[in-house]
């Protein structure tokens, strides 16, 4: 997606976030980056230390750009925990908890 779309994507993950916590619902952040540039962005409105969860899809192509979004996030918001929609990397740690995509939607039989 163009630069533009992806900057008004993470805003409208946050606001809705933002929404339902004020309305008092437990949320878990969805956190999701692309190339370096969207690292000025992507990580913006996450509380440090927090639990988030992110996707390894369409990212276990490109391995090597993905982990640095990764490592990059944990600098950043040192997450708690990390919920992980797909395979996760070896390299990502033990604070990751790996959700299998397909029993997650339902699709897995």
């Amino acid at each position: 997606m163009a630069m533009p779309v992806q900057v008004i994507n993470t805003f409208k993950n946050r606001w809705c976030g933002a929404y339902w916590q004020e309305h008092g619902l437990s949320i878990i952040p969805t956190v999701s980056w692309s190339t370096d540039e969207s690292f000025d962005f992507c990580f913006d409105g996450l509380e440090n230390g927090t639990v988030v969860a992110i996707s390894t899809l369409g990212g276990l192509k490109e391995k090597n750009k993905f982990l640095r979004g990764y490592f990059e996030m944990t600098k950043r918001i040192n997450p708690r925990q990390v919920l992980c929609f797909g395979k996760a990397f070896p390299e990502m740690g033990d604070e990751v908890i790996v959700v299998p995509y397909l029993e997650a939607t339902g699709r897995a039989s």
